[in-house]
C-alpha cells in the first residue's frame, strides 16, 4: 500500500496492489497488479481505477515484449462517469492463432479485418447509476495509443507530441527526497570511499 501528498495540500495518491503472475507457455507470463488506485483533488474530485493486466513474451527466446491485454475502468466517483479502456492485444495463445489461421485457410474464408498494433485501444465513456439493476449510459466513444494519441469523435485531445509544462521543483524539498541520501552527496563530491560505505550503510538499515 502507499500514500502520497503533493506539499500544497491540492491532491493525494493513495492504493494497494499485489502482483500476480502466471505462466501461459513457455515463452509468456501474464501478470496483474490486483488492487485500487485512487487519485482524489482538493475541490472534491475523486478518482479510482484498477490496472490492466499485461502479457510479456520472450522469457526465454525471441523479443522481450510487454503488451497490456484484456480491459480495465477507470471511475469518476463524483460525476459518476467512467471510461472502460480495451486493449487491442490478442489474448489467445500460439497454438490458437495457428488453428484459427488453418481454419480460415481450409475452408477459403478470411475475416478481411487488419489487424490492430497492440498497443491501440478503444475507450466507451459511460454515465453509471449507484442502482445496481440500472444500465450504463454509453456517453461517447474513442480510440487512440499509449503510444501515440487518444481522440473523441475524430479529435485528437492528446498527442505524445505534446510539449509538457517545465517540472517545478517544491519547496522546501522533504526530508526523504533522493537528494538528502548520505551516499549521493558523497558521491557528488567524489568521495568514492565514504560513498560505498554510506550505500553499504544505508541497504543494512533496509534489510533490516
Amino acid at each position: 500500500a502507499w500514500q502520497l501528498f503533493d506539499g500544497q495540500g491540492k491532491w493525494s495518491f493513495c492504493g494497494h496492489g499485489e502482483t500476480v503472475a502466471q505462466l501461459v507457455g513457455p515463452n509468456t507470463v501474464k501478470a496483474s497488479r490486483k488492487g485500487i488506485n485512487y487519485l482524489k483533488f482538493a475541490d472534491g474530485g475523486s478518482y479510482r481505477w484498477e490496472n490492466p493486466k499485461t502479457r510479456i513474451g520472450g522469457l526465454i527466446a525471441g523479443d522481450r515484449v510487454m503488451d497490456y491485454i484484456g480491459s480495465f475502468s477507470l471511475i469518476d466517483e463524483v460525476n459518476q462517469i467512467g471510461a472502460e479502456i480495451t486493449f487491442s492485444t490478442e489474448t489467445s495463445g500460439n497454438v490458437a492463432k495457428v488453428a484459427k489461421a488453418f481454419s480460415s485457410w481450409w475452408s477459403g474464408s478470411s475475416s478481411g479485418e487488419e489487424k490492430k498494433p497492440n498497443d491501440t485501444f478503444l475507450v466507451n465513456l459511460f454515465q453509471y447509476s449507484q442502482d445496481p439493476n440500472a444500465e450504463r449510459v454509453v456517453l461517447e466513444t474513442g480510440e487512440g495509443s499509449w503510444l501515440g494519441h487518444l481522440e473523441f469523435g475524430g479529435k485528437k485531445y492528446w498527442e505524445m507530441t505534446d510539449v509538457p509544462e517545465e517540472w517545478q521543483p517544491i519547496e522546501p524539498l522533504l526530508e526523504s527526497d533522493s537528494t538528502f541520501r548520505i551516499d549521493s552527496i558523497a558521491l557528488k563530491a567524489k568521495d568514492w570511499a565514504n560513498a560505498q560505505k554510506n550505500k553499504e550503510f544505508l541497504e543494512d538499515i533496509q534489510r533490516k
